[in-house]
Parts: C-alpha cells; structure tokens; sequence
C-alpha cells in the first residue's frame, strides 16, 4: 500500500469527484475540500479528515472510502493503524462519527473498532 498526501487544490478536487464515483453518500463542499486533509492509499481508497469550525482542533472528522473492487479485500486494520497515526500527527485526540441517514449501518463497524457512543455520534479517543 502506498499513501499519498494530496495538496494542491485540483488534486483535492479530482479525489472529491472519485469519491462520488465511488459512492459516497453526501456531496462535499469546496470548504471541505479545500480545509481537509487529503491521502490516497493506493489502490485501496481515499481518506481525508477535518476538524469542524468551532469545535474543538484536537477533534478530526475522518472520512474513508475504498474503491469498489477492494471493499471485501483492503487491508482494514493497516489502513486504520495509518488513519489514527496520520490523525495524531495533525494534533488530534479524538475521532468523531456523526450519525445520520446517508450512514446508517455504520455503528456496528465503529463498535468493533473500538469507537464509543458519545451524544449525537461516536467517538474514538487516540492513544497518549
């Protein structure tokens, strides 16, 4: 697996567009975009994560999606061990899960990652 980090604004934008090519359930803004930071993990996917505007910047938003092909073969816990160690060198302490509609199901996943319920979502605290 090979990770990418992605800065210039274009290369944000053609991983948005894949993304929904992809399926991703939502369609993410040009803030998003823009203030994210972006990786591919090649070939598997893409991540890209975010801390929300007034909240708290030790907690990131992260957001993953494998391409189709690899869904029931990528290497999930390499990818996670990257997700959290990438989301600590940004100064997070936190991960942070929304629920809503477009995500439904993924509380089992969380769970068996370790993620905990926490208000309106889910949250996974980082190691110290």
């Amino acid at each position: 697996m090979r990770w990418h980090h992605l800065t210039v604004y274009e290369e944000k934008r053609t991983a948005a567009v894949q993304v929904a090519i992809w399926g991703y359930p939502r369609k993410l803004g040009d803030c998003e975009v823009r203030g994210s930071a972006w990786y591919w993990f090649r070939p598997y996917g893409l991540l890209w994560m975010h801390a929300a505007h007034g909240e708290s910047p030790e907690d990131v938003w992260p957001h993953l999606v494998v391409a189709p092909e690899w869904r029931r073969h990528a290497p999930v816990r390499a990818i996670w061990t990257v997700l959290c160690a990438l989301a600590q060198l940004h100064g997070a302490y936190r991960l942070r899960f929304e629920r809503g509609e477009a995500f439904e199901g993924m509380e089992h996943y969380l769970r068996r990652l370790g993620w905990t319920e926490h208000g309106d979502g889910f949250v996974f605290e980082l190691g110290e």
